[in-house]
């Protein structure tokens, strides 16, 4: 049985990881996959569904916590990927 990490071990984690980016020597590399990481711990998305992400699927005026629009969602039997909107996050 996979038991997730808690609450404090995450925050630990994304707290080190996020020091470690703003004091990169090198940005660019470090950044998404912080970015790509964080959503996957708090969205809950998948990484196919990250890697066709664009800035326009971050819909900021949508309710009254945004969303984002995964266009292309996990395949459901035989019937294709499934759209979804998901909040996200902190």
């Amino acid at each position: 049985m996979r038991i997730p990490p808690s609450g404090a071990e995450m925050a630990t984690l994304f707290g080190g990881w996020k020091d470690q980016v703003l004091t990169a020597r090198k940005l660019l590399p470090e950044a998404p996959n912080y970015t790509a990481d964080k959503l996957w711990s708090q969205v809950g998305l998948r990484i196919g569904e990250t890697t066709r992400l664009d800035m326009s699927d971050l819909l900021w005026e949508v309710g009254p916590l945004d969303k984002v629009h995964v266009r292309i969602g996990k395949r459901s039997r035989r019937r294709g990927p499934k759209p979804r909107m998901v909040p996200p996050g902190d």
